[in-house]
């Protein structure tokens, strides 16, 4: 495997516990987006992340939240500034 899941996101899908919690701290009906990501290093060494996961027929609920919206455009636009049409695609639906 070479690239494993790479979510093409420019870190704005993946949050630390310090961001899950600020952004919970502004919006708190964000909870409902955000679900816990344990890979194998998040589990050996005992590091708390959160992923962004927003259904698509929860997108304009989710986009109501500034942060949330903020962090969806930064990944629209960082995919769509990649060079690699595989990448641009995935703008589509950031």
């Amino acid at each position: 495997m070479q690239k494993g899941n790479m979510p093409y996101d420019n870190q704005q899908l993946l949050l630390t516990k310090y961001e899950k919690d600020k952004l919970l701290l502004e919006s708190p009906t964000a909870i409902k987006f955000l679900k816990r990501i344990v890979g194998s290093k998040e589990f050996i060494q005992k590091i708390e992340r959160w992923c962004l996961w927003i259904k698509s027929e929860e997108l304009i609920e989710a986009n109501k939240i500034p942060a949330i919206a903020r962090r969806i455009q930064n990944v629209r636009e960082f995919r769509l500034s990649k060079s690699d049409a595989g990448a641009r695609r995935l703008a589509e639906r950031p």
